[in-house]
């Protein structure tokens, strides 16, 4: 980026960039938001909590999405993001009984001493190695299963 590049000094102090027509929109309305079209037109995308600050996590993929939407048409693709990249697994309906599971651990991530984490930027939590990440999907509980079950149906429905 130009700032961070040439204007080190600005870059540490900007919090949001945003469009002319963003800033304008912001000063009227006192809310920061972008027109997926208007970034378009300049190649320059932002989405989540760079475009609307800090909002709920579903608002965030929304905006995500949304921005994707608007690159894949920008690079000349149709804006359907909905392509399955990977089949779906089927979760076994029987979940059955599995002698000692309540006993079995779950592997924490590393974690940076509290120390450390007040004079450093570094990532806090790190990521599980492989066979830790594999060790801890078979604690699964198929919560997902939940979604694939018929509801019951209530008397006065039948």
């Amino acid at each position: 980026m130009w700032y961070r590049d040439c204007e080190p000094q600005m870059f540490g102090r900007i919090h949001k960039l945003v469009g002319t027509k963003d800033y304008i929109n912001y000063r009227l309305t006192g809310q920061l938001a972008t027109d997926y079209s208007y970034a378009s037109g300049s190649g320059v995308y932002a989405a989540g909590d760079a475009v609307t600050g800090t909002t709920s996590v579903i608002e965030a993929i929304a905006s995500g999405r949304n921005g994707a939407v608007v690159v894949d048409r920008y690079l000349g693709g149709s804006g359907d993001i909905d392509e399955a990249l990977v089949p779906l697994d089927k979760p076994e309906p029987a979940l059955g009984r599995r002698e000692g599971f309540a006993h079995e651990s779950r592997f924490e991530n590393p974690r940076l001493a509290a120390d450390e984490r007040v004079i450093s930027f570094c990532r806090i939590v790190h990521d599980l190695d492989e066979k830790e990440a594999v060790a801890e999907s078979h604690r699964c509980l198929q919560c997902d299963l939940r979604l694939k079950i018929t509801p019951v149906k209530y008397w006065g429905e039948y």
